[in-house]
């Protein structure tokens, strides 16, 4: 899928999106099982619902501190880690500190231990491995996602985009951008050898989206809570569809193998997340985590959330439905289908599976991945 361009790819700088760090004197209630609870602010929301599963049965952690590195501002790249902070489930896994911290680089934090836990690309985290770096796979995060791409109305053929920027996420050769013109393609809007001019820009999807309304960029992804701006502004979506691949939950191989019973808390508490996400009678009161993040949650945000919180499907943290390939038909499919040509993944070193099925039977769950026979 190799793209023709007129110029290398450019960088439009807008305001940079800086990194957030929520600790438990911020939000939430992971503390010292005895030592004096923090004081935190109640919920403008309360749970509509109450805590679906209850405390795992579990190992202490080895290490009862640790860092958690994402990479996007928004509500669904952070709604599971701000549940657990706020019912309390890191402090019943016996967690005395959590911190939430975003970054571009996750898996740089996850090789240099300055993140135990990380949320990157799934395509890049295997392609990393793949490369020999010392990364895994412990658990699924948004497994899901809505594949959307907009042009504006005046782009009526590929053949309007000549000379104009567009943005597809990455840059024309990496996965991500390759991933998506093989969409295009597979939608009869095929952009191959048309010069355009690729562009990358700071501040995330939000960003993409006002200079798109704004007429400065005439292609670009956009999520559910963008949908209905973009529309307004009289946009088209070429694509529009739903998939398995986005993020997983990965950490660095040697610190899994020392931490296992670590891992294994972390996701209880993570799993139990999940399952408050699920109801749907919950949105409000995660809006109110999110407010309280200093997220802006605006209609686009709130009507966009039903589509938004199936990502995490299947709802036990697995990589994917536990009736196709054991729980890894779809990663393996996914991979297969998209890593370079000739670049392959050992899923049985790729995956670890223990630590996640330990949370899972904890927690009455079935194993998913199940364990290899």
């Amino acid at each position: 899928m190799t793209q023709t361009r007129t110029h290398r790819t450019r960088h439009i700088g807008v305001a940079a999106v800086g990194s957030l760090v929520l600790t438990t004197s911020m939000l939430g209630s992971a503390v010292a099982q005895d030592a004096s609870p923090s004081i935190t602010p109640a919920p403008s929301v309360a749970p509509a619902q109450p805590p679906a599963l209850a405390k795992a049965d579990l190992p202490a952690p080895e290490q009862t501190s640790i860092t958690i590195g994402y990479r996007l501002p928004n509500l669904n790249s952070r709604a599971p880690f701000l549940i657990a902070l706020d019912r309390g489930y890191y402090a019943d896994a016996g967690f005395t500190d959590v911190q939430l911290i975003q970054t571009e680089e996750v898996a740089p934090g996850l090789i240099g231990g300055s993140l135990q836990i990380g949320i990157p690309e799934t395509l890049d985290t295997a392609n990393s491995f793949a490369e020999g770096l010392p990364l895994q796979a412990v658990a699924g995060y948004q497994n899901f996602t809505a594949n959307t791409i907009a042009v504006r109305p005046e782009i009526q053929t590929p053949a309007d985009l000549a000379g104009k920027d567009i943005l597809l996420g990455g840059t024309p050769g990496s996965l991500d951008f390759d991933l998506r013109a093989g969409m295009l393609q597979e939608a009869g809007f095929d952009i191959t050898g048309v010069p355009y001019n690729a562009v990358s820009v700071d501040g995330g999807s939000n960003a993409w989206v006002a200079l798109f309304l704004d007429g400065k960029l005439f292609m670009t992804p956009v999520f559910s809570r963008q949908r209905q701006a973009v529309l307004d502004g009289g946009g088209r979506f070429v694509v529009d569809r739903f998939d398995y691949g986005s993020d997983l939950m990965a950490v660095n191989r040697d610190w899994a193998a020392a931490n296992p019973n670590t891992l294994a808390a972390f996701l209880s508490a993570h799993i139990r997340a999940l399952a408050d996400i699920q109801d749907p009678a919950n949105a409000d009161y995660i809006f109110s985590l999110g407010e309280r993040a200093g997220i802006t949650i605006n209609d686009g945000i709130r009507s966009g959330w039903p589509i938004d919180l199936t990502y995490y499907t299947p709802w036990d943290g697995g990589l994917g439905e536990a009736d196709q390939g054991a729980g890894l038909g779809q990663l393996e499919e996914y991979l297969t289908a998209n890593l370079p040509e000739g670049v392959t993944v050992d899923l049985a070193e790729f995956v670890n599976t223990g630590p996640l099925n330990a949370a899972q039977a904890a927690l009455g769950l079935a194993p998913n991945p199940a364990p290899a026979e």
